[in-house]
C-alpha cells in the first residue's frame, strides 16, 4: 500500500492558505483529510474557508481613490 502523504498535503495546504491561494489550499487539504490527523485537518479547513469567506467580503468593498494633489484645499 503506497503511503498518502497526509502531513506533507496538510503542509501545503496550511502554505496556500498563508499566501491566500484558497483554491490550491483546499485541493492540497482534500488530500490530507482522510488520515488519521483528521481533526488537526478539520481546523486548517475552517481556518481556509473562513479567509475565503473574509476575502469574498472585501472584494464587494470599493474603497475611493485618494483625493489627487491638486484637488486638495
Amino acid at each position: 500500500m503506497a503511503p498518502d502523504f497526509a502531513d506533507a498535503w496538510n503542509n501545503l495546504a496550511q502554505v496556500r492558505a498563508e499566501q491566500k491561494r484558497w483554491g490550491e489550499a483546499t485541493q492540497a487539504l482534500e488530500r490530507a483529510v482522510g488520515s488519521l490527523r483528521l481533526a488537526r485537518y478539520r481546523e486548517l479547513q475552517q481556518r481556509i474557508e473562513e479567509g475565503m469567506a473574509v476575502q469574498a467580503s472585501l472584494k464587494g468593498r470599493a474603497t475611493p481613490p485618494p483625493t489627487p494633489v491638486s484637488a486638495r484645499p
